[in-house]
């Protein structure tokens, strides 16, 4: 849209805008401005500066600079190009700091106005496509968050609420937290929860099984190696340490951490520190630290397989996890829960009594 007061002036600047493509609204007058700019979808205004006189009136130096203002009170993001005379720079220096895209010091040339508009139209879009990523972005953290809330673990037994009161207490601590209990109980499930009720819930969550890798992976797992530190290192790489800065990792089947690792996880534990192999320069991380085990790691501790400083450090807040047979009363819920979720996926209705799907 042009907004000029000007009728040759502004018909020529429209004319040359159409020529080269773009639809062009044309408004004389502020009042008229604030009526399309209320009423239309715009990506682009733009306006001169000062109003000529009228009716015997004096020119209105604000003319311009609360039209920038309507504008930007209307959508922050749509861009403004000033329109100014020769010797009222200092009045474009003025619609810069409202928020104007850029001027045009008249007279100006039809290349000088083509590149001017195609920056700011071209400008606009990458905004746009900014939000819409940014937008996409939350989406996509909230659609992974989901299915972690507390609404998402199944129970209302005794022993179930107590343990939804230590996630919730642990999600808003940066301690670290060990999680133990039988195979199945759900340790990823509650590590999960933790990571996605806490603060940190928008950031990384780097998940970790300690008894899937060989003792002399391990450690290129955890911190990562610099290019040429040993054969087949082609490339840097960053462990997973360094990838989960400023959220949470998840250690797994932490008891099966072999004994010779154990120290350089203390160290990250203690210093906020890590070294990828071959570099000689430590950085310093902000990870907080979850983990699990179905060992008794108190007997680890007393024959030497698991080093009992570690498991203090890991042990800040201890979750057990019950077994099922600890809460039978949740059965009849948990059956409702994987009959709910097997008809929607499947959509075939079940009959709870019956088990038979129709």
């Amino acid at each position: 849209m042009i907004v000029d007061d000007a009728g040759v002036h502004r018909r020529g600047t429209a004319l040359t805008l159409r020529k080269l493509g773009h639809e062009v609204l044309e408004s004389e007058n502020e009042k008229e401005a604030a009526e399309i700019i209320g009423s239309e979808s715009l990506d682009l205004v733009i306006t001169d500066m000062l109003m000529p006189p009228k009716d015997g009136m004096p020119e209105d130096e604000e003319s311009g600079l609360r039209v920038i203002g309507l504008v930007k009170s209307c959508n922050p993001n749509m861009n403004v190009i000033v329109m100014t005379g020769h010797g009222t720079i200092e009045n474009a220096v003025k619609a810069m700091q409202l928020g104007a895209f850029d001027y045009l010091q008249k007279p100006f040339s039809k290349d000088e106005l083509k590149i001017k508009t195609t920056r700011a139209l071209e400008q606009r879009k990458l905004v746009e496509e900014n939000v819409r990523l940014s937008v996409e972005n939350e989406n996509l953290k909230t659609s992974i968050s989901e299915p972690f809330t507390l609404s998402n673990i199944i129970g209302e037994s005794r022993i179930m609420k107590k343990l939804m009161d230590d996630i919730c207490i642990a999600a808003q601590s940066s301690s670290t937290v060990l999680i133990r209990g039988e195979s199945g109980t759900g340790k990823e499930l509650v590590a999960k929860a933790i990571h996605y009720n806490s603060p940190r819930w928008d950031k990384a969550l780097i998940t970790l099984n300690c008894a899937c890798f060989p003792s002399e992976l391990i450690e290129d797992e955890l911190f990562g190696h610099l290019k040429g530190s040993f054969t087949g290192s082609n490339s840097d790489r960053v462990g997973a340490f360094e990838a989960a800065d400023g959220g949470t990792i998840f250690l797994d089947e932490i008891g099966e951490m072999p004994m010779e690792m154990q120290p350089r996880l203390m160290r990250v534990l203690e210093q906020k520190e890590v070294k990828r192999i071959g570099e000689n320069k430590s950085k310093i991380v902000d990870v907080r630290v979850v983990a699990a085990t179905n060992r008794d790691l108190e007997s680890g501790t007393n024959n030497g397989s698991f080093r009992g400083d570690l498991f203090e450090r890991l042990n800040v807040i201890s979750i057990n996890l019950p077994s099922l047979r600890e809460r039978k009363e949740d059965i009849p819920l948990l059956v409702d829960h994987f009959v709910d979720t097997f008809s929607r996926e499947t959509s075939k209705k079940i009959d709870r009594k019956s088990g038979a799907s129709g």
